[in-house]
């Protein structure tokens, strides 16, 4: 029987903590370890882990000597796994108690490289969990792809939204990895605090042969206010981290001509998307900084001629208004005294227009 490696992040989630390692515990699949990476916890989480570990031995601890963050994390319990196939659980959802036992039997039975499951969202206080449903958007998925698939698949048969924006071709959770594939390929997320997932999915499928597509559900995922995904001020700034190596993917697995319209839209949305969290003034410099360097390295007709005035949501409310002229600020328009002036104008504090005419001075030549 084939041994899965089950890889949960942990940082102060004492409260969903136990209901995590008792999904890992009963599941049916019991060829597993459960490899559980303390990321600094400041509540009795390393607690409840060495309580557990106590009593299952397929349950083992790493603890981080600093907090490093979900993708760290996650980077880590990749190299110290074990198992021939890994899959991603967060520590505040649950696994459905047959998950790894559908998954693992399909992707013997395919001899596949990744299985893709659906996942059901439920409510913090669990009030949910049993109106159970497939999410209309899997469906449609299943619809436009056969059951067994390939990367060029994917590309050739979904929409922008389904490869760009939906979690099923997005996030490492809900899917069953090789172990094999991830270390010869040596993927690993980047160092970012979000969005740590989204160049480690893209890279894993493009070195995938075969796609499996399973209609069961390998999660239950669960939202809460205090959920990691919940807090957005630094989205922005970890989505254009992950730009310019997202383009030297794409060219690097010749996918790069056929998707580079959707690149753009989906950078663009989403800095746009979270500029709404009203992102802190200490994190304007770095923005803009990162997105002057995107556009520089940008080929502006491949901007021109892509999808992007047509699908990017540019609605032109408060808070969008100023990033679009920013854009193309930047697109067309050297760098000059006038956004010195306008910064000056747009900042009312002193000490902020100084350090903003500053960074301008030395970064935005």
């Amino acid at each position: 029987m084939n041994k899965v490696s089950i890889i949960i992040p942990v940082y102060n989630v004492e409260k969903y903590l136990p209901d995590c390692l008792d999904s890992c515990i009963c599941q049916s699949y019991k060829n597993i370890e459960i490899i559980c990476v303390n990321d600094k916890s400041t509540d009795n989480s390393i607690n409840i882990l060495e309580e557990y570990a106590q009593k299952d031995a397929r349950i083992k601890i790493i603890n981080n000597k600093k907090n490093q963050g979900l993708a760290i994390s996650r980077n880590i319990g990749i190299d110290n796994a074990n198992g021939e196939y890994l899959i991603f659980l967060d520590s505040d959802d649950i696994l459905p108690p047959k998950a790894l036992s559908h998954m693992v039997e399909k992707i013997i039975k395919e001899d596949g490289d990744l299985v893709v499951c659906d996942y059901f969202r439920f409510c913090d206080d669990k009030s949910n969990i049993r109106n159970i449903a497939h999410n209309d958007n899997f469906l449609k998925i299943l619809k436009k792809l056969s059951p067994i698939c390939s990367p060029g698949d994917i590309y050739s048969k979904l929409n922008y939204y389904e490869i760009w924006e939906d979690v099923y071709f997005m996030c490492v959770w809900a899917k069953l990895f090789k172990t094999s594939i991830l270390n010869q390929y040596n993927i690993r997320a980047p160092k970012v605090r979000c969005a740590e997932d989204f160049l480690m999915v893209k890279e894993y499928i493009f070195n995938c042969k075969k796609i499996l597509l399973l209609e069961d559900f390998a999660l239950y995922y669960r939202k809460h206010k205090g959920s990691f995904t919940q807090s957005k001020n630094s989205y922005a700034l970890d989505i254009l981290k992950t730009t310019l190596p997202t383009i030297e993917m794409y060219k690097k697995y010749d996918f790069y001509n056929h998707e580079k319209g959707n690149i753009y839209t989906f950078f663009i949305n989403s800095c746009i998307n979270h500029l709404k969290c009203f992102t802190p003034y200490f994190l304007y410099p770095k923005f803009l900084f990162l997105i002057n360097q995107m556009f520089r390295y940008w080929d502006k007709t491949d901007v021109l001629n892509s999808n992007l005035l047509d699908n990017t949501k540019f609605n032109f409310m408060i808070y969008r208004l100023p990033f679009f002229l920013l854009v193309f600020y930047f697109l067309f328009m050297p760098i000059n005294k006038l956004m010195l002036i306008l910064m000056g104008k747009i900042f009312p504090n002193k000490h902020m227009r100084k350090r903003l005419r500053s960074f301008y001075a030395v970064y935005m030549k």
